[in-house]
């Protein structure tokens, strides 16, 4: 599991790497408390790229609690509750969850939207709807499902949009009213057709919505966010 912030990168170990690099924070998990403070360190120093979290899973000593909150039970959902380091730190946010869109065309593009000045895959909030919608005993990426199709149609204007399968999650956080959010983006591969014409979602700072073939998407990859780059490398090659 890697969680994003900026371009840098959080992550836990059950052992310490042999050889850590000179811009690698390594800390014990020793206590909510202790790691707060490690991570206020972290997050105010800029000369570490990456946090390291020595995180020593006990079957035995479970400390995740139950919410009932509907949002951060989705954004829990398949968390290892045996993870006393993970679960500390999932602590000290707000979660939030989102989910988005891998869209590919007949020709295998895939495709883009520009916003705030970066390149970036359709994506958005899960709302509390589509999760209050879901009958008892269904699946909660029910709900992200049907967020990550509503967000790719209002995002870029496309119509018909269908999903084939969930195909991986990203973690990155971000500062938004005083609030450290931490949000998890569950990402479904979709099919669109190039015979839509696109609409971008000027009112969310879309400007241009494109298809680019994964043979081309070196400029892409240099002006885009960490989180989306990880999941491109590992599911387009």
């Amino acid at each position: 599991m890697k969680i994003f912030f900026r371009n840098r990168l959080v992550r836990f170990i059950a052992n310490p790497p042999e050889h850590p690099s000179n811009d690698t924070m390594i800390v014990p998990f020793q206590s909510e408390e202790q790691l707060k403070e490690d991570w206020i360190r972290f997050r105010d120093h800029e000369v570490f790229n990456n946090f390291f979290i020595l995180d020593q899973r006990s079957e035995n000593d479970p400390i995740h609690e139950t919410t009932n909150d509907l949002f951060s039970r989705m954004v829990l959902q398949g968390i290892d509750p045996n993870s006393p380091g993970l679960n500390a730190f999932l602590n000290l946010f707000t979660l939030v969850p989102a989910a988005g869109g891998l869209v590919k065309n007949e020709s295998g593009e895939i495709l883009f939207i520009h916003r705030l000045g970066r390149w970036d895959l359709p994506k958005g909030k899960i709302d509390k709807k589509e999760l209050t919608s879901l009958n008892p005993g269904d699946d909660m990426l029910m709900a992200a499902n049907m967020a990550a199709i509503r967000e790719v149609r209002e995002e870029t204007g496309l119509k018909k949009v269908s999903a084939i399968r969930e195909i991986s999650s990203t973690w990155h956080i971000y500062r938004e009213k005083n609030k450290e959010i931490l949000k998890r983006t569950f990402w479904f591969e979709m099919l669109a057709s190039t015979r839509e014409t696109f609409k971008p979602q000027v009112s969310e700072g879309i400007f241009l919505v494109k298809w680019v073939p994964v043979d081309s998407m070196s400029c892409i990859l240099m002006n885009t966010y960490a989180s989306i780059s990880d999941l491109l490398s590992h599911t387009i090659g």
